[in-house]
């Protein structure tokens, strides 16, 4: 197993944000996975990378809570059905409070509607929306 960090994504900070408020986490990344290996401690991000975060502390009670979860997620994209159960809890910009990069964080939805399909894949291609 390879560690990997740099100014964007390490185990003390996700995109400027303290690590203990977002992780554990999944993650959907613009990011090419082989841009962790080979450049691991180096800059392995442009400015133009985008990350969504679905926090699991605010989203599974057990830890049998998180297959479930990956399942739900992976069967409602599948579907296109969007994340449903999901609301955007904050938005992160490039260059605002601390963040590197553009990012969204989800929370578990209580009311209202989930978070669109059409709205995840504009906001990871860097369209406005």
């Amino acid at each position: 197993m390879a560690h990997f960090a740099d100014e964007v994504l390490s185990w003390h900070h996700v995109n400027g944000q303290p690590a203990e408020e977002i992780l554990p986490a999944i993650l959907l990344t613009t990011i090419h996975p082989q841009r962790f290996r080979t450049q691991a401690g180096e800059t392995a991000h442009s400015l133009d990378d985008r990350l969504l975060l679905i926090p699991l502390r605010t989203a599974c009670k057990s830890t049998s809570d998180i297959v479930t979860l990956v399942e739900k997620i992976f069967n409602d994209i599948k579907e296109k059905k969007g994340l449903p159960d999901f609301a955007v809890a904050r938005e992160l910009r490039k260059g605002k409070g601390g963040a590197l990069v553009d990012a969204l964080i989800l929370q578990p939805r209580f009311a209202g509607v989930g978070v669109d399909l059409k709205k995840i894949v504009t906001f990871l291609k860097g369209l406005r929306g």
